[in-house]
């Protein structure tokens, strides 16, 4: 079922959201939360070579994860290892700016409890980093999206406030 809706996935623009949708109910009212991880493999399966010169099907799967993320954050957070390889400079920027995205939804959304463990804190900074170190990406594209991944983190009051004077600096100069 998952290789199939990749396969799909990379033809047709349209079943992004049908199929985001549709994980989301999987995982959601019926508890199959081990779909989110393995359509995350199957899709960081695809060649990055492939990525690069199709860019259709890029954009169709970094839509898709994004939305995906949006609406199962706390199931992302596993498959998160799977995407990492995607931010160093090889790769499309869309998928960049795809896996950026999903950090921010997962600060966003699910590590800005009051009640977190010493390792969620872990988590979320190091997701912070990885945003911070992405402010000054070799992409304008990439850079103007973390820049909005900040904003939304600054409105929904998801930054720590000991990392507000850094970001500060690193925004402004």
């Amino acid at each position: 079922c998952c290789l199939q809706m990749v396969q799909l996935l990379k033809q047709h623009e349209h079943l992004v959201s049908v199929f985001s949708q549709a994980t989301e109910v999987m995982v959601k009212e019926f508890g199959n939360t081990g779909m989110v991880m393995e359509l995350v493999r199957e899709i960081s399966r695809v060649d990055m070579k492939d990525m690069s010169r199709d860019t259709t099907s890029t954009r169709h799967f970094s839509l898709y994860l994004l939305e995906l993320a949006e609406k199962c954050a706390e199931q992302m957070i596993p498959c998160v290892s799977l995407l990492t390889c995607h931010l160093d400079g090889d790769t499309h920027y869309s998928m960049r700016k795809c896996v950026l995205g999903i950090f921010g939804e997962i600060v966003s959304k699910v590590l800005t409890r009051e009640d977190m463990t010493d390792n969620d804190r872990e988590d979320r900074d190091n997701f912070l980093d990885c945003l911070e170190n992405h402010i000054h990406d070799v992409h304008a594209h990439v850079r103007s999206h973390v820049l909005q991944i900040w904003v939304k983190l600054c409105v929904n009051k998801c930054i720590p406030l000991a990392r507000q004077h850094q970001l500060l600096g690193m925004v402004s100069g």
